[in-house]
């Protein structure tokens, strides 16, 4: 019975991850503060604060200073860190490529704690070049998981990913926010 032995340890995957799970949840909150004016009246004040950053970045176009203002926020933290424990190495591998796409550099930083600018705004307009996105993340992938994926498998597979972050994201903040 052969195992499969992943190329990259779950450790090197984690923190890239751990960064695409923020730049969601960034996405999914500015999302939720833009369709419901009655967000904000039953939560947290540390909810209230992770919302009053994210709208603060749509409006800013993701400037640094507000990006910053991030790493402040515990909520984000534990949302992160409460999905990272959900994923499969597969769906680690995936978020961190995607990380990985948009700022290589977090290879060699295992104290980055901050989603890359430019994974925060693809994430805010994420159908731009999502074709071409997937089948650059693709190349990676199958390199990387040393699996026989077609593209369109990869796609449907990193949909539902997204997918069950995201509706896992509002199930989680909406009963852990108040």
């Amino acid at each position: 019975m052969l195992l499969f032995k992943p190329p990259l340890h779950e450790s090197i995957i984690r923190l890239p991850a751990q960064l695409a799970l923020k730049g969601l949840q960034v996405r999914g909150l500015g999302i939720l503060a833009c369709e419901s004016t009655s967000l904000r009246l039953n939560l947290s004040p540390e909810a209230k604060s992770l919302v009053d950053i994210c709208q603060a970045l749509r409006k800013s176009r993701f400037r640094s200073v507000d990006i910053s203002r991030l790493s402040e926020n515990k909520l984000l933290h534990e949302y992160a860190e409460f999905f990272l424990e959900k994923l499969s190495y597969d769906g680690l591998l995936m978020l961190s490529l995607l990380t990985w796409h948009f700022d290589a550099s977090l290879h060699n930083f295992s104290t980055a704690a901050l989603p890359p600018r430019e994974l925060l705004k693809f994430f805010s307009r994420p159908t731009v070049n999502i074709k071409q996105l997937c089948e650059i993340l693709w190349g990676r992938y199958i390199l990387l998981s040393e699996q026989e994926l077609t593209l369109g498998d990869f796609k449907a597979k990193f949909k539902r990913l997204v997918v069950f972050l995201e509706h896992g994201f509002g199930l989680y903040f909406l009963g852990f926010s108040q």
